[in-house]
Formats: C-alpha cells, structure tokens, sequence
C-alpha cells in the first residue's frame, strides 16, 4: 500500500483478523449456492430427459438399480399399467411373468453396456400379460447409476407367431392322427389327449366318452399332470349327465365353455378334499352330424382361455374323431372281407363237394354208356333175340335177330313198349311179371306161349336177366305150330 501522502516510499497492511463467524456463514452460503446449483442441473437434466421421453415414440423409463421407476413417458405408463399406480409402487420387478428374465438381463449388462431387442414376457401390474422388446443401457441419473430402458408393445407380433406356431403343431398333430388308423382307439385318444393340452398350453386335460343316448359319460383318460395333483385316488369310470358338475356344461350347452374364473363361478359345487385345484377350465363337445360323442377339456392355463384355444381344440378333435371312424371304417371292411372270404370257402367247398358228385355222376355215365355199348356190340354180333327194356317196359336196345321176328327195323322197334308190340292182354299177363321179377333182381327162365305180329304164334324161352335199371330180354327163336 502507499502512504498517506501519496508516495509509495513505505508499504504497510490494513488487514485484520476475519471474525470466526463469517467465515462459517460465508461457508454456509457456498454450500447453499452449490445445492442451488445441483438442483438447477437435475432440474435442467431431468428436463432434457422428460423432452425426450415425451417425444419417444415408444415407452421410455429410467430405473435405479433397485428396479424403482425413476421417470417414464406417457406410452410408457399406457404400456405397462402405470396410470394409476402410486410412484412408491412402481418397480419392475413385479412386471416380469418370470423374475429370471430380469436376472438374465442384469447378467447381460454386466457384460455389455447396451442390450438391444430383448424379447420377454411381462405382466402388466393389473395383471394382464404382454410382451415387450427391450433395449437397455446404463446410464448415470441425478448422480447415481440407473438404467435407461426402452420398449416396444410387440404382444400382437408374438401372438401372431404364437398362432403360427400353434398352427404349424396342430397340422403335424393332425398329419399323424391321419397316419393312425392302423393304432388302437386308446392310442388314437391318448394322442389327441396330448395334443389339446399342448397346443392350448395346458397342464391338465381329459376325454369322456358320450353315450349314445348322451345321459351317460364314460372316463377314457385324464391326463398325467390330472394324477399326479391330485390325491383322491381312483376316478370314477362313469358319470351321469344330470350329477356332473362344470366340467360337463358343454354337454348341456351343446356348445364349447369357457370358465376364466372357476373358484367364482355361480353354478360350482366345488369338490371334495384332495381333489386338485381348477382354475380355468375350457371343455368342447365333439359331434357325429348331430349326436355327441366324445368330451375333451382342457384346464389351468396361465392366462385366460380364448376361442383360439377353441378353434385348435375343435380342429384336433375333429381330427381325431375322423381318424376313429376311418379305423372302425378299416376294421368293418376287414371284418366283412374276412366273412366273406370264409363264405367263399365254403361255397368253394360246397361246389368242389358238388363237382366232385357230378364228376362221379359223369363217371358213372360214361361207364354206363361204356356199358351200354358193350351190350349193343355183344347184342349185334349175337343171333339170339336180344332186347333191353327199362322201367317204363320201353324198349332202348334190341338186336337185328329181335327186329326180324317183328318185320321191323331196329329203328322202329327202339322207344316202343312191350305193350305195344305184343299187345297189353300178352303184356299184362304173360310178360310183365316176368320182367318186373327181374327188376326186382331175379333172373327168370321161363317159356310162353307167344302171339308175334306177322310169325304167327309159338312158345318161346324167356330167360330175363336184371341189368342196373333195365331188363335184358334173350327169348329164343319160337317153335311155330301151325295157325
């Protein structure tokens, strides 16, 4: 400092000791300016994050490490539920279906600092479900590490692929109920009772089957998540319609049920103890043109029953009941085949046993005809008077030596009765009882005393042998006495 008179000759200090307590005020006031100035920042900060949030097209959050939502946009809180939640209840742990998924993705972050399209299937805080693509990155908000998520509602495109893939598996379940018409029924049943569970995603099911007059249903099987739960023991194999409970109201209806709330239904009996807890249950019937035949449910999915589940129930247990009646189709047709087949073998049989008489009757023939020809050369060659008559006393063979003793041709002679040639009083009295002698198996001798047509009368020798059906006449030439 200069001197008072303006001369800078010799310096000297004017300064005195601060007093202690403005010291601490002028502390305090730096203190207040810098929480002054944090506060401007956050503000400013938190004001540079709400423009950009609200500007987002998608749902945008910001979460502490505690998974607490520090500051969401309006798409966000639509997204996720949050409208009205109070700000001390929103932390997204409790929007994960599977609290694993969150700890997947923290795994992630701690190996990458940004993690993009994460698919996971979430819950809105009411509950509903959804499915939300998330990227994720650590950020450092209002001086502390936190997460800047953004999200996309991408619970339409899951659904959609979900549908796709429920479809791609009800066309196999379908393919190969059609390749099992050669399977038994219960084979047939048991696969469809999987595949209704499956494509509807449901652990517990069952099929009945429907009596004719559809009063009475007939347990074929409950699937083995149904067993393992519950601890009654043996099910009842039957059941009458008019005791069953909710399980059956499709039966009633005639149409497939939905039951979202069962525990709430007004028309629950409820069931005894050890009986496995229901809490949705879906049933559909299944008809033959305008009977029922069969009764498939399905129970305890995770979200609701909706009719797409009914559409992939209907068309597997359509499936499944065409397949059956291919099968019963098959199994007539081979019955009926067999039956036949065994018809035809006994008519092959029976006409072999037939052919084999005719064959004999044709042998039998021959050898009379062979017979029959034997005479007729022996009687040819032969000069006595050699005639064979059958039953009706006609004459079929007679030799030349016979024919001569009537003046006739053998022609004329053959189909003739004996009647007719010697007339009926000589017939009746002198030669049908010796020739009906011989029918009778008798060879008869005798002579008689013979009126011929143009030789005049004479005794003749009437030796008649049995032949078969017929009788062979051998008179000898008559011994004329004068007329």
């Amino acid at each position: 400092m200069t001197g008072g008179n303006g001369d800078p000759g010799t310096e000297y200090s004017d300064e005195r000791p601060i007093p202690q307590e403005r010291l601490a005020a002028a502390q305090r006031r730096i203190a207040e300016l810098e929480a002054s100035l944090e506060e401007v920042s956050a503000a400013a900060c938190e004001d540079r994050y709400r423009q950009v949030f609200d500007n987002a097209p998608s749902g945008m959050a910001i979460v502490n490490l505690e998974g607490d939502i520090l500051l969401c946009n309006a798409e966000a809180e639509r997204f996720l539920g949050l409208r009205d939640v109070p700000e001390e209840e929103r932390n997204t742990k409790r929007l994960y279906a599977n609290i694993k998924d969150r700890e997947r993705l923290f795994t992630l972050l701690g190996r990458e600092k940004h993690i993009r399209n994460y698919e996971v299937p979430m819950r809105r805080l009411n509950g509903d479900p959804m499915w939300a693509s998330l990227n994720v990155r650590n950020i450092l908000y209002a001086g502390q590490d936190a997460y800047l998520v953004a999200f996309s509602d991408i619970t339409e495109h899951r659904e959609a692929l979900r549908h796709l893939e429920l479809d791609e598996i009800r066309f196999e379940k379908l393919y190969a109920l059609s390749q099992m018409t050669q399977r038994s029924e219960a084979e047939i049943l048991d696969f469809a009772l999987a595949a209704i569970t499956e494509v509807t995603g449901s652990p517990i099911g069952f099929i009945f089957r429907v009596s004719e007059d559809e009063s009475e249903l007939s347990l074929f099987s409950w699937s083995g998540e149904v067993m393992a739960q519950c601890g009654l023991g043996a099910f009842p194999d039957r059941h009458r319609l008019e005791t069953a409970g909710l399980w059956s109201e499709a039966l009633h209806r005639r149409e497939p049920v939905i039951i979202n709330d069962y525990q709430a239904h007004p028309d629950r009996r409820g069931y005894p103890d050890g009986h496995m807890h229901i809490v949705r249950l879906l049933n559909i019937p299944v008809f033959d043109e305008q009977r029922i035949v069969l009764l498939a449910g399905v129970g305890n999915k995770e979200q609701n029953y909706t009719e797409e589940d009914i559409r992939q129930m209907m068309l597997i247990m359509s499936g499944t009941w065409r397949t059956i009646q291919r099968r019963r189709s098959r199994a007539e047709l081979a019955e009926a085949r067999a039956r036949l087949e065994e018809k035809v073998m006994e008519r092959t049989a029976s006409l072999e046993a037939v052919n084999h008489q005719l064959v004999e009757k044709d042998r039998e023939r021959e050898e009379a005809r062979a017979e029959l020809l034997r005479y007729e050369r022996i009687i040819e060659t032969n000069p006595d008077l050699i005639s064979l008559i059958d039953r009706e006393y006609r004459y079929i063979i007679i030799n030349e030596s016979c024919a001569r003793m009537f003046d006739r041709r053998r022609s004329e002679v053959v189909g003739q009765t004996v009647d007719q040639l010697f007339g009926e009083d000589c017939f009746d009295i002198r030669l049908r009882p010796a020739i009906d002698r011989a029918f009778a198996g008798e060879t008869v001798r005798e002579e008689a005393w013979i009126e011929f047509p143009t030789r005049g009368s004479g005794t003749c020798p009437s030796p008649t042998s049995p032949s078969g059906s017929r009788a062979t006449r051998r008179p000898t030439s008559p011994s004329r006495r004068g007329t």
